[in-house]
């Protein structure tokens, strides 16, 4: 083993923290709905975050400019990109813009590397909210990521909530519901002097671009016909973790014995079941009513809730 000691010479000091933000106006003006873009600055690193806030910055400037050119219309809300502080900067701002904030509906914070594509460990995950904020936007980020990585062959796969980063904003709290893709390095790169220029794959900044881009676009122009979509593919998800909860049961099942274990898991499966119907539910609602659609759902959890009884039953 090596041992290092260090002696740090640091001091608290008065400054400024600076942020940039900047806006693609859309047609309801400046006191309509935002859809914003975030990623934070002042990092050593080509990856963290340059390359996130490369990719913002980038999305933003070709939608601009394609509007600009009349071959996409100005969306309703407008689109804003944002640059700061990681979490401190973002503080601030969400403070300082209070009014702004609230009529923010959306938000993808991209603090991610651009790896190799040649290298494991470089393909993309999809951070969601929270439970406690499920959001339409969970199911709609996953649904791009569905239909552009395919179209390129890379790999991708979802995640749920984790924060070590600016995508608390999707945190009940604050409000904006808040997706994140993050990619891998390849290769053990995380604030150290291996986090190059060199390292950067365009190809993987151009795929960050192109999921931001669609994804901010698309929430700042649905009309009612686009939030109902969106609300039908929240359903979809809704149904898929409602089967994803009850595997996860019956899995249990197999492996558990003695009277007092299978009651335990006979009350938690009725629980997880009732949990994840009340969270998909709002998830749809975020969207667009679907009340008939929603009945539909919940008799199939009262379904699943059957079907675990008797399987439980049965190992009893």
């Amino acid at each position: 083993p090596v041992k290092v000691r260090a002696n740090v010479d640091s001091r608290y000091y008065a400054g400024v923290y600076p942020y940039v933000t900047g806006v693609i106006r859309g047609t309801d003006g400046a006191a309509g709905e935002e859809v914003l873009s975030l990623g934070h600055l002042y990092e050593q690193g080509a990856h963290d975050n340059a390359t996130g806030v490369a990719s913002i910055f980038g999305a933003a400037e070709t939608l601009n400019r394609l509007i600009r050119e009349g071959k996409l219309p100005r969306p309703k809300r407008s689109i804003r990109v944002l640059g700061m502080g990681e979490c401190y900067g973002t503080m601030y701002y969400l403070d300082h813009t209070a009014d702004r904030t609230k009529r923010t509906i959306a938000a993808m914070c991209i603090d991610s590397p651009a790896g190799l594509q040649n290298l494991a460990g470089a393909e993309y995950t999809f951070i969601v909210n929270p439970h406690s904020a499920s959001s339409f936007v969970d199911s709609f980020a996953l649904r791009l990521a569905a239909e552009y990585f395919p179209m390129v062959g890379r790999p991708w796969l979802s995640q749920d909530y984790r924060s070590s980063t600016d995508n608390y904003l999707g945190d009940p709290s604050i409000g904006i519901p808040t997706v994140m893709p993050h990619g891998g390095y390849g290769v053990h790169a995380h604030h150290n002097s291996a986090d190059r220029p060199e390292t950067v794959d365009p190809k993987s900044l151009r795929d960050l671009m192109v999921i931001n881009a669609a994804y901010t676009y698309f929430l700042a122009s649905a009309g009612p016909a686009e939030k109902r979509w969106m609300a039908e593919v929240a359903l979809a998800r809704g149904y898929e973790q409602l089967t994803a909860a009850s595997q996860k049961v019956l899995d249990q099942a197999e492996i558990v014995t003695g009277a007092d274990a299978l009651g335990r898991l006979l009350y938690h499966s009725n629980q997880l079941v009732d949990y994840t119907l009340d969270r998909e539910s709002r998830a749809v609602r975020s969207a667009f009513d679907l009340s008939d659609d929603l009945a539909g759902l919940s008799g199939f959890a009262q379904q699943q809730k059957a079907r675990l009884d008797r399987a439980i039953r049965a190992r009893a």
